[in-house]
């Protein structure tokens, strides 16, 4: 009697405790998009530019794939970014050339990073 009582103690425990993972309860946290930190230039932007921008508009590239518009430096992508062509583009917004072309759309996580650093001024950080 005792090592069925233990048997379905130990099965229920099991059980019980699959919906307490962290994954279930916050799934935000597996999501590896956390904008609630400071988005800095250096880390958040510049990695983002170079896996989704920098194949059209980099230094060498941009005459012939990205409409002469360049974003391999900060002066570059401040200019882009206080004038509103960034986000615009990025959002698909009405009025702006859609990017990155020939591809998928930023993630939601992607443009809210680039929106965090462009409404904190687009600082140098």
């Amino acid at each position: 009697m005792s090592k069925l009582f233990y048997f379905i103690l130990v099965s229920f425990l099991a059980v019980s405790c699959y919906w307490d993972n962290e994954e279930y309860l916050y799934p935000e946290i597996g999501s590896g998009c956390d904008t609630t930190m400071a988005v800095t230039y250096s880390a958040g932007v510049t990695n983002l530019l170079k896996g989704s921008c920098l194949s059209c508009h980099s230094a060498n590239a941009a005459a012939n794939l990205g409409g002469n518009i360049k974003l391999d430096s900060y002066a570059s992508v401040k200019t882009y970014a206080d004038n509103g062509q960034l986000l615009g583009s990025v959002r698909h917004a009405s009025g702006y050339s859609q990017m990155p072309k020939a591809s998928t759309k930023l993630s939601d996580c992607q443009m809210a990073v680039i929106e965090k650093w462009v409404s904190g001024g687009s600082l140098n950080n």
